[in-house]
């Protein structure tokens, strides 16, 4: 018995995988990977997180909301909590 494969949707889905890194293997972060990373969900780092006084300047390259952090200054920041 043979399944119809649909090639653009194999296609869609190997792009998918290849462009997925988990966010140690990243030099930039979004609020996904901060929270993948940290283990919080997304909305406690978007809505708290990232906004404590001391939580690295996030860089906005297309301006507006789009917001990145520099992988390693967010996880020195998340060590020195944990270090707490």
């Amino acid at each position: 018995m043979q399944h119809a494969v649909d090639l653009g949707t194999v296609v869609e889905k190997l792009e998918q995988l290849i462009a997925f890194r988990a966010p140690e293997q990243k030099e930039m972060w979004t609020l996904e990977d901060i929270a993948r990373y940290s283990g919080l969900g997304y909305r406690t780092v978007r809505e708290k997180l990232v906004h404590q006084p001391d939580f690295p300047v996030a860089i906005s390259p297309l301006g507006g909301q789009h917001r990145i952090w520099k992988a390693v200054e967010v996880k020195g920041w998340l060590n020195r909590r944990r270090e707490r």
